[in-house]
């Protein structure tokens, strides 16, 4: 066999193909559904350490926290924090006196749009602060973040009522597994829709053409076998009309509930916009979103239902076309039931044969003249 010559596709390459395939499509799965949301909604945690200067009595107070924190945050998903505050006097040989009496130390915590518990971490008194060793306390926090406008945790502290200032925690954060995933899950299930929706329509059309194909081919025998008898020629041809026609309905029918699944998802779309933009109507304003989603539904709507009312017009003249053929169907009956050989019938098959050829009366025209019998 030369080198340029490709294998044949037999039974058993299709079907290994068939099986590497499926094999591929369960492990990605089985990857995206189990093994990659849990990886993403709970990133793993590493020590990290933030610090600052705040001011308390004219002294610099140095502030370390230190946490066995997450990465990054994600959305509407709960984590706690393992909060450690060390506080201790930039200058620890000055000798300090302190002017007022000591006084409670306290952190409040803020996180934008995230929801913090607690928000309020209760610290050491002034006087263990201001000593030369300092003071360090742990707290846990448990912290969920609404959306991913999370940027950083502030922590504000405060001796009684006096701001001693803050120190900013940057951290980010990230949306869930499934905000990523639900638009291509919604897009797989359209798309399986409309798979689903063509397979109908061809199994159908196929069933149709072999109903078709079995009363073409009885009536082509039936014709072939009584070359003499005008009503099987014409049942060759009605056959042969009906299938057509039968073809031209289903198509109607597709095109009305493809018309249907169009604007009951654009009315969907339509809804879901505008409960958005009460959520947020800084970023999407009500009126403007009811009214340009509506526009372009409607717009689409409209144009198949067009295109629906076309194809019922032509099935309509499908269905005159249908009622003429049936007419001259019986006459062809009556006719060959009439006996062979007798002038009767051959002035009979005149005069059909004179108004099947006239156009006008074909199409729906003027009449034509009657035609005399003998």
């Amino acid at each position: 066999m030369s080198s340029g010559t490709r294998k044949p596709w037999t039974l058993s390459r299709v079907r290994t193909l068939w099986i590497f395939g499926a094999a591929g499509v369960v492990a990605l799965s089985v990857y995206l559904v189990l093994i990659w949301p849990e990886r993403r909604d709970n990133p793993r945690s590493r020590s990290q350490q933030n610090q600052g200067d705040i001011a308390y009595e004219g002294e610099v107070i140095h502030v370390v926290i230190k946490c066995e924190c997450p990465e990054v945050l994600t959305e509407s998903v709960s984590r706690v924090l393992p909060l450690e505050f060390t506080l201790q006097r930039a200058y620890s040989w000055k000798t300090f006196t302190p002017g007022v009496a000591p006084q409670g130390i306290y952190v409040l915590l803020d996180a934008g749009n995230a929801i913090l518990d607690p928000s309020k971490i209760s610290l050491t008194d002034s006087t263990h602060l201001m000593s030369g060793n300092g003071t360090s306390q742990s707290a846990s926090v448990r912290i969920k973040a609404a959306d991913t406008t999370v940027s950083q945790i502030r922590f504000s502290f405060y001796a009684g009522d006096m701001s001693m200032g803050s120190v900013d925690w940057p951290i980010t954060s990230q949306s869930r597994s499934m905000t990523i995933l639900e638009p291509y899950a919604y897009s797989l299930g359209v798309f399986a829709t409309v798979a689903w929706l063509f397979w109908w329509t061809d199994k159908r059309l196929k069933a149709s053409r072999e109903r078709s194909e079995r009363r073409f081919v009885e009536a082509k025998t039936q014709a072939d076998a009584n070359p003499e008898r005008v009503r099987f020629a014409w049942d060759l041809a009605r056959v042969k009309l009906e299938a057509y026609f039968d073809r031209n309905l289903i198509q109607v029918n597709l095109v009305f509930w493809v018309a249907v699944f169009v604007m009951t998802v654009g009315f969907s779309f339509v809804l879901w916009g505008v409960f958005l933009s009460f959520n947020q109507p800084k970023f999407t304003p009500t009126t403007m979103v009811a009214a340009v989603s509506g526009i372009i539904t409607q717009f689409i709507g409209a144009t198949f239902m067009v295109i629906y009312r076309s194809t019922i017009t032509q099935a309509n003249e499908f269905m005159t076309v249908l009622e003429r053929i049936n007419t001259v169907g019986m006459v062809v009956q009556i006719l060959d039931s009439l006996p062979d050989g007798t002038d009767l019938k051959n002035q009979t098959r005149a005069n059909i044969a004179t108004l099947l050829l006239s156009s006008s009366n074909i199409h729906g025209g003027t009449k034509p003249a009657p035609v005399k019998s003998a």
